[in-house]
């Protein structure tokens, strides 16, 4: 009988021994759902870093599109600018040689009377 008793206190002993281990290297519920809400809390933090992203090239778009609007409007302006500019310069540059014309007919019907 003490074989028996010595045989199964060794078979406890190895029992509680594997046990032990064992339990230490699994997490218990509370740490499992403290490592998942660690990383729940990151996954949330990334997707709401690039809904922050979205928003901030959206804007940056829009900016961008009024930015050329404004551009392009600024072109148009431009343009007609110098369309005006050059009528002026042709209309001035008419008169100057019209103008020189009256005053070479007017010194040659001067130098003939």
């Amino acid at each position: 009988m003490n074989y028996n008793k010595f045989l199964l206190i060794v078979v406890l002993l190895s029992f509680l021994a594997l046990n032990a281990c064992s339990s230490t290297k699994e997490k218990t519920f509370g740490e499992r759902l403290t490592g998942q809400g660690a990383e729940l809390e990151e996954i949330g933090e990334k997707w709401s870093d690039g809904e922050k992203l979205i928003v901030n090239g959206t804007e940056l778009i829009e900016e961008g599109e009024e930015d050329i609007d404004d551009g392009e409007s600024l072109i148009s302006k431009g343009e007609s600018k110098i369309k005006k500019g050059e009528s002026l310069i042709k209309k001035g540059n008419r008169m100057k040689a019209e103008a020189e014309e009256a005053h070479r007919l007017r010194v040659r019907h001067n130098n003939l009377d």
